[in-house]
């Protein structure tokens, strides 16, 4: 299922379309998306950690060698504790808003899908876009550049997926993902602050 999984992302990151996702909704299954999800969790939350483990060492090196004072937590624990919560987050942050963004289609816009068959359109591209992302972040300098357009990217895809999967105009599509966005990201921000950072 993994190498279908790959071959299914390739798709529609080079070929860009809602016909694109129209042709995906056949193979939609919850299965596939937890897969999928777990899959870039997994790297998010590896890279993460790698990524705390070298700033909680460079931070050392500077307050070793200049008594520079660093708020960066170092060692091994900050970076198990990355790993952990990046995971959940990934996952958490995810489904959460799949599902805002099929209750506004359906509640409020005039979408007709279902929620297992969106989740699945979005991780089509959701997936690598996010993998490749983490990787961008450890390129110095123009990496933010290339994560940027590759963010604006997975707005058009987001549109598309949500034209596909909802049965809607573009303009509605747009509205849907930018209200999913914002309450996905209350939703976030306010777990974070009552779980510690976990959540």
């Amino acid at each position: 299922m993994i190498a279908e999984l790959f071959a299914v992302w390739r798709t529609v990151l080079t070929r860009p379309s809602v016909q694109t996702f129209e042709e995906q909704k056949a193979s939609a299954s919850s299965e596939r998306t937890l897969t999928g999800v777990i899959i870039a969790a997994v790297v998010a939350a590896v890279l993460s950690a790698v990524l705390t483990a070298i700033l909680a060492s460079f931070a050392s090196f500077l307050s070793n060698i200049g008594g520079v004072p660093t708020s960066i937590a170092a060692g091994p624990l900050a970076a198990l504790s990355t790993l952990v919560r990046t995971f959940v987050q990934t996952i958490v942050g995810f489904y959460l808003f799949c599902y805002v963004l099929q209750f506004v289609a359906t509640r409020f816009l005039g979408g007709h899908g279902n929620f297992d068959q969106q989740a699945y359109l979005v991780s089509t591209y959701w997936v690598p876009v996010s993998i490749i992302s983490q990787v961008l972040a450890f390129i110095p300098c123009i990496g933010w550049l290339a994560a940027l357009a590759l963010l604006i990217y997975a707005l058009v895809l987001t549109t598309y997926a949500v034209q596909s999967g909802q049965g809607m105009v573009v303009g509605n599509a747009i509205i849907n993902w930018i209200i999913a966005a914002v309450v996905t990201g209350i939703v976030l921000a306010v777990l974070s602050a009552i779980s510690g950072g976990w959540l």
